[in-house]
């Protein structure tokens, strides 16, 4: 038996790889801090569901389709507003 999550494999998976013991976080092979330092949040999206980085007519359509499901609709808004001030994420 394993306290925590210690030694349990919850997973394996193509999209990332995790080696705590060497500090490394991959997406699709790519370093983390790579990514984070050198790509779009657009662009690590693409890369995340094609497994490549976008060419520019791509990163466009990719750019496009996430503008266009950022809309907050406005029930979602109201709701907000009627929720506590200082009421903390998880009690939301």
């Amino acid at each position: 038996m394993n306290a925590g999550l210690e030694d349990v494999i919850a997973g394996e998976s193509g999209i990332c790889y995790i080696d705590g013991e060497k500090g490394v976080l991959a997406y699709r092979g790519y370093n983390i801090h790579e990514l984070a330092g050198n790509s779009t949040f657009e662009e690590t999206c693409h890369l995340l569901w094609f497994g490549r980085l976008p060419k520019p007519a791509e990163l466009d359509d990719t750019t496009k389709k996430l503008k266009s499901a950022r809309a907050v609709p406005q029930q979602v808004i109201d709701f907000m507003k009627t929720l506590p001030k200082k009421a903390l994420p998880m009690e939301v």
